[in-house]
C-alpha cells in the first residue's frame, strides 16, 4: 500500500511484463500485470494516490479512477485485511476497472461497479 511497486515476502515483486527489469507499478500493480500479459480480462483496483493509473501506464493497459463515493466499498479490504471503509475517513478510496480497452471499462462502470 502507498508504494510506487508491488512487492511482498512471499512472492517478491510484480515484474513488468514488458520489461522484467522493471516494476508493474504499485498498490494494484499485479493486477495490471496481469492483465498486461492476458492472464486476467479485466480486473478492480483501489486508487488513493495513484494505485490503479500508474500501473495502467507502466504496463499499458487501460484503467478508470472514478469518483470515490461513485459505489460501496463494502466488503473490500487492504492486503492487512482492514476494512476499506475504515482506512479512508479523511482521503477517500477509489476502486475502479483495469483492462486492455476503454470499452471494457465502460462495461465494467456499467454493470458491475454501478
Amino acid at each position: 500500500m502507498l508504494h510506487v511497486e508491488s512487492d511482498n515476502n512471499i512472492f517478491g515483486r510484480a515484474n513488468n511484463p514488458w520489461d522484467p527489469t522493471r516494476t508493474t507499478g504499485g498498490s494494484s500493480g499485479g493486477e495490471g500485470g496481469l492483465i498486461c500479459s492476458r492472464c486476467s480480462p479485466l480486473g478492480i483496483g483501489s486508487d488513493l494516490g495513484g494505485s490503479i493509473r500508474i500501473p495502467a501506464n507502466w504496463c499499458g493497459i487501460y484503467a478508470f479512477k472514478p469518483t470515490p463515493e461513485r459505489h460501496s466499498r463494502e466488503g473490500s479490504h487492504t492486503a492487512s485485511g482492514t476494512r476499506l471503509e475504515a482506512v479512508d475517513s479523511h482521503v477517500k478510496v477509489s476502486l475502479g476497472p483495469m483492462g486492455t480497452c476503454v470499452e471494457d471499462l465502460a462495461l465494467t462502470m456499467r454493470t458491475y461497479i454501478s
